[in-house]
């Protein structure tokens, strides 16, 4: 995402009224940034590397709350 940080693009979807479940994956993770992106109230932070199956529990945990929160 040239020209934006992440945070950036996650504050201008929160202004616009999106309310889904955000699932971040950086290649510049350092703790206070994982620290920015959980006050913005990001579900899962992800760092490259990664695993498959780490990718693959935060996107089945983030439809488990969706369907959570319309029941």
């Amino acid at each position: 995402m040239p020209g934006w940080l992440g945070s950036e693009l996650i504050q201008r979807l929160q202004e616009v009224g999106f309310r889904g479940k955000c699932i971040v994956i950086s290649g510049y993770l350092s703790p206070k940034v994982e620290a920015i992106y959980r006050g913005l109230g990001v579900d899962h932070v992800i760092s490259k590397p990664f695993d498959v199956a780490r990718l693959r529990s935060a996107v089945a945990a983030s439809a488990r709350a969706i369907e959570d929160q319309r029941s």
